[in-house]
């Protein structure tokens, strides 16, 4: 079972994103959490990914950690999803 954690400045994310990432979580056998001190939610839940995220500052960093068979590629694809985020923010 691999396990990756990556740091990531997170761009402001729309609900549309919000949404994506969650389903890119859900399709994956991989558990994914998204961690910022204290706080941590499953990034396979929209009400607990929205609520997360409302708490950031665009561009603060947060803790992406998937675990699992496949964690490099999910983390991969996350952040795919995220830079194509920035440039639309742009």
């Amino acid at each position: 079972m691999g396990s990756d954690k990556q740091i990531i400045a997170l761009p402001a994310l729309t609900l549309e994103k919000m949404m994506q990432f969650v389903q890119l979580c859900n399709a994956s056998k991989c558990d994914i959490m998204l961690s910022k001190g204290e706080k941590q939610v499953s990034g396979k839940g929209i009400l607990g990914v929205v609520s997360f995220m409302l708490t950031l500052r665009e561009g603060e960093s947060v803790a992406v950690i998937v675990n699992g068979e496949d964690a490099d590629n999910v983390l991969r694809q996350i952040q795919e999803l995220l830079v194509s985020s920035r440039t639309l923010a742009m």
